[in-house]
């Protein structure tokens, strides 16, 4: 079964899930479409669960009873935190507002996407890289919903685990942490995480929440407002968030930044 939001016509949702109320979020606000394919994770069929802000912790309902943190290792697993594909489904997200290609945004990188992979510890509990589990997936990005550019070499649920806080150095944390990852800031994609202890991953990670990196110029995109996300594999895929990425300011808007912040303590100590 093919679902599309039941309260408007698909091209109304466009419309209105584009209004200023959605418009600051920086993580997709609606979704247009949601075909679940022929072998989708029982209970994990919720499209709204692929809307907002990635999972930081999980476990933590009735269902499970198993409450611990979102970790490179411990991918969130909750009903209501991810989305199921199955084989031959996909899902069209949106955003509030463009995505832009921009090349102030951290490491070219404009789009990031959260599913529930998480790094095979090698050396259980205490977690050492020796692989990923990872489900694949395909992306597609578009300006209008309509004409759409195949994002390859991206893989959705994979790559870089999601982590939901830089203070936990337990990979199998069972308790929150007190300083959340930033889930608009890409990780180094040029860095190998093989035999990294879990605090070197974090040191890696260097305060980002994760997630795979899409630069949409790459792609020959400046623009885009939607994301299509596919499986075309024989196992189902799991998607938890899609984001765009902060900027980084230009060295010359530091720097003013940096002189008006003197100025405001300059005058605060007269």
């Amino acid at each position: 079964m093919i679902l599309r939001p039941h309260f408007l016509p698909p091209v109304l949702a466009i419309i209105a899930s584009n209004g200023s109320a959605h418009a600051s979020s920086p993580f997709a606000t609606h979704w247009l479409v949601y075909d679940p394919g022929s072998n989708p994770s029982l209970n994990y069929t919720d499209p709204a669960s692929a809307l907002g802000r990635p999972s930081r912790f999980t476990g933590d309902n009735a269902e499970f009873l198993y409450p611990s943190a979102v970790t490179a290792f411990n991918g969130a697993f909750n009903y209501d935190q991810v989305l199921s594909i199955g084989t031959g489904g996909h899902i069209i997200l949106g955003f509030g507002a463009p995505v832009r290609d921009d090349p102030h945004h951290h490491f070219g990188i404009d789009i990031l996407v959260f599913g529930n992979a998480s790094f095979i510890d090698a050396d259980y509990p205490s977690g050492i890289v020796g692989g990923i589990f990872s489900e694949g997936g395909v992306v597609e990005l578009s300006a209008d919903g309509i004409h759409w550019v195949a994002a390859t070499g991206v893989t959705p649920d994979g790559a870089v685990p999601t982590v939901g806080y830089s203070d936990l150095l337990d990979p199998f944390a069972t308790e929150r942490g007190s300083i959340p990852t930033n889930f608009r800031l890409p990780v180094d994609p040029s860095v190998d995480f093989t035999g990294m202890n879990y605090s070197q991953v974090l040191d890696a990670y260097n305060g980002s929440g994760g997630g795979t990196g899409i630069d949409i110029g790459a792609y020959g995109l400046s623009v885009v407002n939607f994301i299509r996300i596919s499986n075309t594999g024989p196992n189902s895929i799991e998607i938890d968030a899609v984001s765009r990425v902060s900027s980084v300011p230009a060295p010359g808007v530091v720097a003013v930044l940096g002189l008006a912040g003197i100025a405001v303590a300059r005058r605060r100590r007269v």
